[in-house]
């Protein structure tokens, strides 16, 4: 027996589009965007001068017999000076905390058997205001012109005179440097 299948065509049925073979799945075709992007912040580090050293930056008075003079010392000279490293065009402000033994109104270096010996640290030698953290009014505003552009930091420190010999020994204060920026 011979079946007879009838074939419609697409005109014959009034249909318009694509026709696709049997087996093949629709295709359709839509766009997008990606969007990419990076953001690069501003940076800075605190190092000491020399990097190959480990440690704290020092301001260092050196060893003295008595405190019947005024002392003054500052970093550039030392070894182990500040240095801020910032990436271009980072506006920042440098403060100094007020140490381990402020009392006060003071900073003070701790010795043994609870004595301690007065000191400032200031931004300038002729500075008469305390270096500390208040944006407004003492601490160091600086601005970088190149990329991580470092800048060495001297910080001036002055012991004041003192009537009273302090017991002999080593006296020392840990003071937290900031960066804001």
């Amino acid at each position: 027996m011979k079946m007879i299948i009838p074939i419609l065509t697409a005109a014959a049925i009034g249909w318009s589009g694509t026709v696709y073979a049997a087996g093949d799945p629709a295709k359709a075709t839509t766009a997008g965007n990606l969007d990419v992007q990076i953001t690069i912040s501003n940076d800075c580090s605190v190092s000491n001068v020399d990097s190959a050293k480990a440690g704290n930056a020092m301001l260092n008075f050196g060893e003295k017999a008595t405190l019947e003079k005024l002392i003054e010392a500052n970093t550039s000279t030392n070894v182990s000076a500040v240095q801020i490293t910032c990436s271009k065009g980072t506006t920042y402000n440098i403060g100094l905390g007020k140490g381990l033994y402020y009392d006060k109104g003071s900073r003070r270096m701790a010795g043994g058997g609870g004595a301690y010996i007065p000191y400032d640290l200031y931004r300038s030698a002729s500075d008469t205001i305390p270096w500390g953290t208040d944006k407004s009014k003492d601490t160091l505003a600086v601005t970088t012109t190149t990329d991580d552009e470092t800048q060495p930091i001297t910080i001036y420190g002055k012991v004041p005179t003192m009537a009273t010999k302090p017991a002999a020994g080593l006296y020392k204060d840990t003071v937290a440097i900031s960066v804001v920026f």
